[in-house]
This record gives C-alpha cells, sequence and structure tokens, in this order.
C-alpha cells in the first residue's frame, strides 16, 4: 500500500515525507531506499526505540499527533497508515499536519473503513477498543478533511487487502488483544457486521 500510495500520488522522487504513526520504521525504511528523504515519529516509545536500532539508523521520534516536533513548512508529504483512526484528537491532528507541509503539500492516508457505516454504532458497544471500532466512514472524513482545509484529489477502496486476515489471529489483532477471549464466530460476527473496508486517499493543501 505505501508504494501504492507514492504511486498514485505522484509524488516526485526525492520529496520529503513523514510517517505518522511510523511503529518500527518499516515505512521510513522503504521510503528512503525508494529515494524519499523521510522522518517517522510515533507515541510508543518501545516502537521508536526499536527503529532506532536498525542497521540502518533510522530518523524517528518519540512524539504525540497533536505537537509535531517539526518545522512549519518542512515536507512535501505527510503519510498515515492505519495510524489516523487511532488518534483521538484528528483535528489538531490535522492542523499540525497542515503546519509542517509545504505549499501544494500532499497527505495520504491508509486506513480502515466501514462500509456498513449504520452498523459501526453496535460495533463500537461490543469492542470499544478495537481498531475497527475506530473505522472511517467515508463521507464524514471527507468532511473533515474539507474543514481541515485539505482537497482530496483521490480515494480509491483497497477492501481486498482485509480477505487475507481471515484468521482467528488477525482477526483478534484488529479487536483489539483484550477481545482475544471471544470464540472465533462471535469475533468473525462482531467484525463482519460493519463490511470493514481499507482505502487509499490522497489529499492536498487548499489553495
Amino acid at each position: 500500500m505505501t508504494e501504492l500510495a507514492i504511486s498514485r500520488s505522484g509524488l516526485p522522487e526525492g520529496s520529503c515525507v513523514l510517517d505518522i504513526g511510523c511503529g518500527t520504521g518499516r515505512t521510513v525504511n522503504w521510503l528512503n531506499a525508494h529515494g524519499y528523504p523521510a522522518f517517522g515519529f510515533d507515541l510508543s516509545a518501545k516502537l521508536v526505540g526499536a527503529a532506532e536500532r536498525t542497521p540502518s539508523g533510522l530518523k524517528v521520534v518519540q512524539a504525540t499527533a497533536g505537537e509535531l516536533p517539526f518545522q512549519t513548512n518542512s515536507y512535501d508529504c505527510v503519510l498515515t497508515e492505519c495510524s489516523l483512526s487511532a488518534i483521538a484528537r484528528i483535528n489538531d491532528c490535522l492542523h499540525e499536519i497542515h503546519r509542517v507541509l509545504r505549499q501544494n503539500g500532499l497527505f495520504l492516508i491508509t486506513d480502515l473503513f466501514a462500509r456498513e457505516p449504520t452498523r459501526l454504532p453496535e460495533l463500537k458497544k461490543s469492542l470499544p477498543e478495537s481498531c475497527l471500532a475506530r473505522s472511517f466512514i467515508k463521507e464524514e472524513l471527507l468532511k473533515i478533511l474539507k474543514r481541515n482545509k485539505f482537497d482530496v484529489i483521490l480515494w480509491e477502496d483497497h477492501s481486498e487487502i482485509l480477505r487475507s486476515m481471515a484468521g482467528q489471529k488477525e482477526l483478534s489483532d484488529y479487536a483489539g488483544g483484550t477481545y482475544c477471549e471471544l470464540n472465533g464466530m462471535d469475533l468473525f460476527l462482531a467484525v463482519t457486521k460493519i463490511r470493514p473496508g481499507y482505502f487509499l486517499c490522497v489529499a492536498q493543501l487548499s489553495k
């Protein structure tokens, strides 16, 4: 999905990219290897520590999405891969993304969304701390982006990548570790009610 997002966005090689929620730095490493100087940050000190210990010496830092420790107009592109939905104060995060992006900067999002949004409240009640319960509703996310001065130039449904997540372990990971005690069938039913999907969105700073 990283490669696809970069390709779809038309981001020129050499562009500086910030990966929000970089985890152990896998995407930061890929970007650097493909000609995109990249920096990452994550809330987890443990994950940042793991990224810093990699042989390639990745540029990562521990920080919060609402207070990015980067200068204004310092990046050509900001990337969030299944991390934007995990941020509680999304408007604060988008304000900071807007600040650190240069003119005509791109914002690339890959994340979960509910293809049956009417069932999302029910899932949130059953699995309140799960990744899937925080799935976006497409129309709501588009409004949030517009309100925060981003123009959406591409939205693609790539839900096919979730088809490989059919096993108990994978479903449990998305549902949230505290709910792994659910039996396989109950977990499957709770998750599939929202018809989980995965999307790619390319947005640009409004002119």
